[in-house]
């Protein structure tokens, strides 16, 4: 674009971006829904280029200034305009943009999935730290490779897309291990992420391994009473300690690193396995909410039949996680939030509009779940003990592998 072109379209936009920076200025500070912060903000030199879209449409809602992380929210909630703009919500990026007069690409993940705005992030810094958090953890450990379970689900995809792009698709091997009642939809979407990435892929059936434990209505397992008649949740929690062994097994004949595929909000309420899914050698994801998850899988390019599909465990036909938990992501990503990461108490939380039920559920389930969270405690004898006062960096002297 010519510098003549370009002082042509920043003049187009003069009236839209007027506009915006009224509306910040008269918005009512007493129906700001987060503590304000204006020191954090700055006029930009350069009017808002919304790209491919029209500005007016974008300028019929009203805005606030918020806490660290969402400089511009619309409380309208109009839907595509609230999460544009949370999409690019970090102060810094959008002082480059102003400063370097790019154009926005409205292209968003609002279309596909709901994006609370307190929740938006900058999905290019969190893309550079995970990959440096990958790149560095390998190091300090000595691998070069690395290996992941795939499920066909939006956590897996999104770690096998942000495995490969930190160190490269050919050192990453992702694992299917399908069983016999696991849907094919959840198989045909993780071939799809294999294609898609042009890594290295197995499959291994985990239903001789499963049904040879528990048994089948045709024939008794290991488990001699009550196999067949396992609950869900033994099975379930079974299958994903099987996988774990499938991962780890995989590990020592690939030389590479297991990488976990767990969330925050999973982690945080429980939803998660010891020793099963729990269990990997590093977690790139795991400060990620559900809901951020989804917004960095739309940057990355994970399909978007794997986005919009309802998070499922797979762990029988037609279980899907929200169904199971009895809970929305969204609805709980956000008490969690404003709980966890804000430190909010549950009379704050209700003031804000949550219902105290709700919050008092998920209150009980991270205090419940906190053991899942820690390492298994150590009865301390000796002077030195292991993960207690015997600390040492994962890559010490004498840990060089050869």
């Amino acid at each position: 674009m010519t510098h003549e072109e370009r002082r042509k379209k920043i003049e187009s936009y003069g009236k839209a971006y007027d506009q915006l920076v009224a509306a910040l200025q008269e918005f009512p500070r007493e129906m700001w829904q987060f503590k304000p912060a204006p020191d954090r903000w700055r006029v930009p030199e350069r009017p808002l280029h919304l790209a491919d879209s029209e500005a007016s449409s974008y300028l019929r809602c009203r805005f606030f200034v918020a806490e660290p992380g969402n400089v511009l929210i619309s409380v309208d909630y109009e839907q595509v305009e609230l999460r544009v703009l949370a999409h690019i919500a970090n102060e810094q990026v959008l002082r480059d943009i102003f400063l370097r007069g790019e154009d926005v690409h409205t292209e968003t993940a609002s279309k596909v999935f709901e994006l609370p705005p307190e929740l938006a992030i900058d999905t290019a810094v969190a893309r550079r730290v995970i990959a440096g958090f990958i790149r560095g953890q390998l190091r300090q450990a000595g691998f070069e490779r690395a290996v992941v379970g795939l499920s066909g689900g939006i956590d897996s995809a999104l770690v096998a897309h942000l495995t490969a792009e930190a160190i490269g698709a050919e050192r990453l091997l992702c694992v299917l291990m399908p069983y016999r009642t696991s849907s094919p939809d959840s198989r045909a979407d993780a071939e799809a992420v294999v294609r898609g990435l042009g890594c290295a892929s197995t499959l291994v059936d985990i239903s001789p391994m499963v049904d040879g434990y528990f048994g089948t209505p045709e024939g008794r397992g290991a488990l001699l009473t009550g196999g067949p008649e396992a609950t869900p949740l033994r099975r379930g929690n079974f299958m994903a300690r099987v996988r774990m062994a499938v991962l780890y097994d995989h590990s020592a004949d690939w030389a590479g690193l297991v990488v976990g595929t767990g969330n925050k909000t999973e982690t945080l309420i429980g939803y998660t396995t010891v020793y099963g899914d729990a269990a990997c050698a590093l977690n790139p994801i795991g400060d990620l909410y559900k809901s951020q998850v989804r917004q960095v899988a739309t940057a990355v390019g994970v399909p978007e039949a794997i986005i919009r599909k309802a998070p499922s465990a797979d762990l029988w036909p037609g279980q899907t996680d929200e169904d199971e938990g009895g809970f929305s992501y969204p609805v709980i990503d956000r008490i969690l939030f404003w709980m966890i990461d804000r430190r909010r108490g549950p009379e704050e939380l209700a003031t804000m509009g949550f219902d105290p039920t709700v919050v008092e559920r998920v209150a009980r389930m991270v205090a419940a779940s906190e053991f899942k969270r820690q390492v298994p405690p150590i009865a301390k004898l000796g002077p030195r003990t292991a993960g207690i006062d015997y600390l040492y960096p994962r890559r010490r002297p004498g840990s060089a592998r050869t």
